[in-house]
């Protein structure tokens, strides 16, 4: 397949799995944080929420616009200004659970980047949304499906 050596592909049985893995094996406590949307699905704020209940993690919530008309500025600048010293993780969906408006993953990974922070993306509705190079999109954890 051609993959770089630091591009790995773990297939979880369920996507709720592999994210459940991903926040568990990120190894967050009380001085850190963490950043995503109030566009996330259950399974990824559940285990968000887990983590801060257990060990005092700061999970700090935006929401993103979204709709048709929305530029990716407007969706960017909101991660940029919630970004706080505390964060460690950046989490979002590739696009909107409720609305299916797609995000800039590479620019939203790029200022993670910029930061320090890890990213961790759902991908699961990516694969009917958008056409794209997975090594390309800059993100440390990308989970997804095959279901949908």
């Amino acid at each position: 397949m051609g993959w770089a050596p630091s591009f790995h592909v773990r297939l979880p049985r369920r996507w709720t799995e592999g994210i459940s893995r991903i926040v568990a094996g990120l190894e967050l406590g009380q001085d850190d944080g963490v950043l995503t949307t109030t566009h996330e699905c259950f399974s990824v704020l559940s285990n968000h929420n887990l983590v801060k209940n257990r060990y005092g993690l700061a999970v700090r919530m935006i929401t993103p616009p979204s709709g048709p008309e929305v530029r990716e500025e407007e969706i960017v600048e909101p991660f940029e200004a919630a970004i706080i010293p505390r964060a460690k993780v950046m989490s979002f969906a590739a696009g909107s659970l409720f609305t299916g408006t797609t995000i800039p993953i590479r620019r939203l990974c790029t200022l993670a980047q910029r930061h320090g922070l890890s990213t961790v993306v759902d991908g699961v509705l990516l694969p009917g949304m958008l056409v794209c190079n997975l090594r390309t999109l800059g993100v440390d954890f990308l989970v997804g499906s095959g279901v949908k």
